[in-house]
């Protein structure tokens, strides 16, 4: 069954409450852009002998770069299949909730990747850090809005 496309609603609506976009507001969510570019690139420097060390060879052993394309290659994948999921919460409980609540993601799944003491964990912790930086397309939203 198809269901009518409700009419674009009129951005000129007085009755309408729309964000303002700030110079705070920008600051933050370029803030926000940028702890996504680091916690991708976060673990670049030291990721292959913190694998070689969990699997207990070699930093030049194949199944070390295999495990480390994998670590690397998790928050990529996890980012983009969650994006969605994004997307429909920040249409359910609001944009600034969905930033935040991913922001607080941010902040514990990278410590608990540099805490974590066996692969498993910095495989949870990385695909955790992926699934929360799936927001970033919700800053482009709010950006858009």
């Amino acid at each position: 069954r198809l269901r009518a496309m409700a009419p674009p609603r009129d951005s000129s609506d007085p009755g309408e409450s729309r964000p303002k976009l700030t110079g705070k507001t920008l600051f933050v969510l370029g803030a926000m852009n940028m702890i996504d570019c680091i916690n991708l690139n976060l673990l670049t420097p030291y990721v292959d002998e913190m694998v070689s060390a969990f699997l207990d060879k070699s930093p030049e052993d194949p199944a070390v770069a295999r495990t480390v394309g994998l670590l690397v290659g998790l928050y990529s994948l996890c980012e983009v299949c969650f994006s969605v999921v994004w997307g429909t919460l920040a249409d359910r409980i609001g944009r600034k909730p969905a930033l935040l609540i991913g922001l607080g993601g941010s902040v514990i799944a990278p410590i608990m990747f540099g805490l974590g003491q066996s692969l498993p964990v910095i495989f949870a912790a990385r695909a955790l850090d992926g699934f929360f930086c799936g927001n970033m397309g919700v800053t482009r939203t709010y950006l858009g809005e």
